[in-house]
């Protein structure tokens, strides 16, 4: 079973997930992490200015997708992602 963060943005998600993943011997993912991983270290702003938002939308829900996947993580998922279909299902199924 995972555990995961939701929020508002800048509300310590990522923080407090860091925390909670050390004290329960877990993997930590923060979904706006891996996001701009994918776009090799680019600011969400800096891929929503070269790639648009349909195409950061379309990478967190395959990003979110992949992190639940695996079991035992703390996941901080990004502000944002619960309001994509996709992104939502994949974390309440």
């Amino acid at each position: 079973m995972n555990i995961i963060l939701l929020g508002y943005r800048g509300c310590g998600k990522t923080t407090l997930g860091r925390r909670l993943a050390d004290k329960t011997w877990r993997d930590f993912v923060d979904i706006d992490q891996a996001i701009r991983d994918r776009y090799d270290g680019k600011t969400v702003a800096e891929i929503w200015a070269e790639h648009g938002e349909p195409a950061y939308r379309q990478t967190e829900c395959e990003v979110t997708a992949a992190a639940v996947a695996e079991p035992q993580r703390v996941i901080a998922l990004g502000g944002g992602t619960l309001m994509q279909p996709a992104a939502r299902n994949a974390v309440v199924n």
